[in-house]
């Protein structure tokens, strides 16, 4: 939606959504749905050109999906039974990030991957749905560089025409 405004604002939006999902994910230890469901809900939304008077009607859409889903998180905690993990409620996360400079250092590198993958996309003219960003955020899942360059050899043969 923001880039309607500015044309940039795609893929800075999207490295700051990247950022500060990556690190909230990694401080507190949340696998699921993980941040590249976060990544891809929002470079397909940063980059879409959209009206000013569309944006209340799209703020109204967004909030029924974050309604619905919470309550369809409950339903299926409630069909499965006890959660699969726990949150902590300290919410310190100045303390987390002392604690732990590696998701810190990993966050910002990823928020550079994801900033130019955008940039790059908007630059040969893909269009605004591509893989590229979200094929770049699937890659970065990796913990070592070899789980990354084994996550980049799936991605080239699960994508490539047969």
């Amino acid at each position: 939606m923001l880039s309607t405004v500015y044309i940039l604002m795609g893929p800075i939006i999207t490295a700051l959504v990247g950022l500060v999902s990556r690190l909230l994910f990694l401080l507190f230890d949340i696998d699921k749905p993980g941040d590249l469901f976060v990544i891809l809900c929002s470079a397909v939304g940063a980059s879409r050109p959209v009206s000013l008077s569309e944006i209340p009607e799209l703020s109204l859409l967004f909030i029924f999906g974050v309604v619905l889903s919470l309550i369809m998180g409950y339903v299926a905690l409630k069909i499965e039974g006890a959660p699969k993990q726990s949150l902590s409620f300290n919410l310190n996360l100045r303390e987390r990030v002392r604690n732990d400079l590696r998701a810190m250092v990993d966050s910002v590198s990823y928020a550079i991957t994801l900033f130019f993958a955008s940039y790059i996309n908007l630059a040969i003219g893909l269009d605004q749905k591509s893989w590229l960003i979200v094929s770049a955020a699937a890659i970065l899942q990796g913990n070592t560089l070899l789980q990354m360059y084994g996550r980049n050899f799936q991605r080239i043969i699960g994508t490539s025409p047969v």
